[in-house]
Formats: structure tokens, C-alpha cells, sequence
């Protein structure tokens, strides 16, 4: 009864809050690019997919030359982001994209443009929902196992 407490009232809201503590500081983040990113080119280095799952995910590698706030040394990054299956389809063709990257940290960086995707949130979402339906589910019958 114990495990099945820990299970119900630790473990899954602590992947339920994580989920969506992801994505809001995923949309602060973007507020952030938006409001004074630098924009800049990029090469695509590799497109892939998540190989034969279901639903299939898709990604892009890219780099990028930035240099930090205040500093003058250039430095080459590569990131990875999902991307959704429209983008996909679209950059398979291309060489280059547009990337926007926050000058106080370069590692921070998304598709910008007529390439921007913000398609990672859904997976988060996709990870997060089904956890809350299955643990307000189990949370259900575990108060009514109690009161009975």
C-alpha cells in the first residue's frame, strides 16, 4: 500500500509538473529570442527520425557561428530540436536555415523565420496529459478504495 501511495501522490505529479515546467520555460525562453535574439544563418548537419516508432518524431541538427555578449571570440554551436513533420518534409531539400540564438547564451538557440517549428512542446504535452488522465484515474480509485 505504501509503494502504491508513492507511486500516486510522489512520483507521478512529479513527472506531470516536470512535463509542463519544461514547456513553461520553453515559452519563456522563446519570449526571450523573440523580444532580442540575434538572428543569424546555419547549417543543417543532419535531419533524422525517431526510426520506427509510433508516432514517429523528427529532429534537426544544426550549426551555427555565434559569439557571447561581450566577448569577441567566435564559437562554433551545434543543437539539435524537434521539429514537426511539415518542417521535416520542407528542410529535407535544404542546406541552410535561419536560426535565432540568445546573445547571453548561444546554446539557446531555435529555428527562426519561415523555418520556425515549436513543435517540442507537443511532445512534452503528448508525455504529460496521458500521466495526468492515468494518475487523477488512479488517484480516483485509490480515495474510493479508502472510503470504503
Amino acid at each position: 500500500m505504501l509503494a502504491i501511495a508513492i507511486v500516486y501522490f510522489v512520483i507521478m505529479p512529479t513527472i506531470f509538473v516536470a512535463c509542463f515546467a519544461w514547456i513553461a520555460v520553453d515559452i519563456q525562453r522563446i519570449k526571450r529570442l523573440e523580444q532580442g535574439g540575434h538572428v543569424c544563418h546555419a547549417e543543417i548537419v543532419k535531419l533524422g527520425t525517431s526510426g520506427h516508432t509510433r508516432p514517429k518524431f523528427y529532429f534537426i541538427t544544426y550549426r551555427f557561428e555565434a559569439s557571447v555578449a561581450g566577448q569577441k571570440a567566435i564559437v562554433l554551436y551545434t543543437r539539435k530540436q524537434s521539429i514537426g513533420w511539415k518542417t521535416y518534409k520542407h528542410l529535407k531539400t535544404a542546406k541552410e536555415i535561419i536560426v535565432k540564438y540568445d546573445l547571453g547564451n548561444p546554446n539557446f538557440s531555435r529555428l527562426s523565420g519561415q523555418d520556425a517549428d515549436y513543435s517540442g512542446r507537443l511532445l512534452f504535452l503528448l508525455i504529460g496529459l496521458p500521466i495526468a488522465i492515468i494518475w487523477f484515474g488512479l488517484l480516483f480509485q485509490f480515495v474510493k478504495a479508502i472510503y470504503r
